[in-house]
């Protein structure tokens, strides 16, 4: 606890993300870092190698913008071989821990953090958390903004964090279960096709299954996001599979009853639609 506490008064987050439970989330985030870090290792290694391979593909002429969504602690971003790539990289978070802003004053100013809500939602739930949040998709929302025009656009190890405290917001207010589901497949859906409707190169490292298991290795439960990435991010000869691992999200001692956690990561790589075109001979 004292530990969280010390995260927790050093990490920059705005007033309503506290109200969420970002800046509480991040501590606890930054102290299992700490607490996992054997069994966190590869992932993170994987995570920074898919990264860089996906930025060195799209690179063509070095320069122009990279956007990193999902970057506040810093651990699986190779910013400083992005900058070797890149005119400018933007990390894109909710929350900035001591390490980001660290980096950011070691850049020469090449390196910019940018808070944002890359949920959507977070205004809208604070105005009436009596009502799920709806989008108009019509509108230039401020993270469509800050992604168009970048050269390469990243989403790590974020797709299916964005709904979890939002739903969890709204779960006190007593929103029945099955809302807050659909209310979360659309509000990870509409990160995949904000994605998607970007002309520059993309990457998205992104969870394809969760799998919990009993302390003798026994599946107890597993989840599946095959049906919600596949429409979006694997129509054929546009997106490409860069690196595909697991991750022990949760070793022995995190659960109860020596229970452990998995993950099924997979990393993409999509091509700008410029460069697209010019293989298509269009």
């Amino acid at each position: 606890m004292l530990e969280e506490a010390w995260h927790w008064l050093r990490i920059d987050t705005p007033r309503d993300a506290q109200r969420l439970g970002y800046r509480r989330e991040a501590a606890a985030l930054r102290t299992r870092h700490r607490r996992c870090a054997a069994a966190w290792q590869e992932h993170l290694e994987r995570t920074r190698r898919a990264l860089l391979e996906s930025a060195r593909q799209a690179a063509g002429n070095p320069g122009g913008i990279a956007v990193v969504l999902g970057a506040g602690l810093l651990r699986d971003i190779p910013w400083q071989d992005l900058l070797e790539i890149h005119d400018e990289v933007v990390l894109a978070d909710v929350a900035f821990h001591p390490e980001a802003r660290a980096a950011r004053a070691r850049s020469a100013g090449r390196l910019r953090l940018h808070t944002i809500d890359v949920s959507g939602c977070m205004a809208q739930l604070m105005a009436d958390p009596r009502r799920l949040p709806v989008r108009n998709r019509d509108a230039q929302t401020p993270l469509i903004t800050l992604l168009t025009g970048a050269r390469w656009v990243a989403s790590v190890n974020l797709l299916t964090q964005i709904p979890l405290l939002p739903c969890a917001w709204l779960r006190r207010q007593c929103h029945a279960e099955a809302m807050l589901e659909e209310f979360a497949l659309g509000l990870m859906r509409q990160h995949l096709a904000i994605l998607e409707s970007l002309d520059g190169a993309l990457c998205v490292v992104a969870e394809e299954a969760d799998h919990l298991r009993d302390h003798d290795g026994a599946s107890i439960q597993s989840l599946s996001r095959a049906a919600l990435l596949a429409p979006h991010l694997q129509p054929a000869g546009t997106w490409r599979c860069i690196d595909h691992w697991e991750w022990l999200v949760n070793p022995p001692g995190e659960l109860a009853e020596g229970q452990t956690e998995t993950r099924d990561l997979t990393a993409l790589h999509r091509d700008s639609r410029r460069a697209t075109a010019l293989r298509s001979g269009l």
